[in-house]
């Protein structure tokens, strides 16, 4: 993708006008900054890199948005950060994907507690709440193993009883996710 030079040259003013829609009360208008700070990624990661504390404290909030349009686009970040890493392998790639995931990290479990509840909740309404922490379990998991490590026991737990839950979306990213913990399972075990 070519960004035109017009943004180019005014990517200082682009960024503080996202900043001040970011919370803005139309839900259409918070899907389209993520949005654009998933393009942003793709296109020009160098330019976050300054303002990455903000945009991941960003993006962990709008992945709570009321609206789940809007905490999907959000999540269309923490993919594409990888993704770009995978394709790109720079030097800016690797320490915006180290950048989230360790805040991601923090935030996670600083907060433990909430994900473990959302990781035990039940009920047809909360499944999505269940793939949700399941989803943030395996994203801490690439690349963050050491921290979760202390933990993988008690993580372990609560994915097992999700291979046999309800919805299929929430069996298939237990299951993926596990796999992703199967050589240190062997270890623990």
């Amino acid at each position: 993708m070519l960004m035109p030079s017009a943004l180019f040259t005014s990517m200082d003013q682009y960024l503080q006008g996202l900043f001040v829609l970011a919370n803005d009360s139309a839900t259409e208008v918070r899907k389209l900054v993520c949005a654009a700070f998933v393009q942003l990624i793709e296109v020009r990661p160098t330019f976050l890199e300054p303002r990455l504390r903000n945009v991941i404290e960003y993006m962990l909030q709008v992945n709570e948005d009321a609206d789940d349009g809007v905490a999907l686009e959000a999540c269309e970040f923490w993919m594409m950060t990888q993704l770009m890493c995978g394709i790109c392998g720079s030097a800016v790639q690797w320490r915006l994907m180290f950048c989230t995931r360790s805040s991601f990290f923090k935030y996670s479990f600083s907060s433990q507690d909430f994900l473990l509840a959302k990781l035990a909740t039940s009920g047809d309404a909360a499944w999505k709440d269940r793939e949700a922490a399941v989803l943030a379990v395996c994203a801490i998991a690439e690349g963050c193993i050491n921290g979760l490590y202390p933990h993988l026991s008690e993580t372990v737990a609560f994915l097992i009883p999700l291979l046999d839950d309800k919805f299929p979306l929430t069996r298939s990213i237990s299951c993926w996710t596990l796999s992703r913990f199967s050589k240190f399972i062997v270890q623990v075990g």
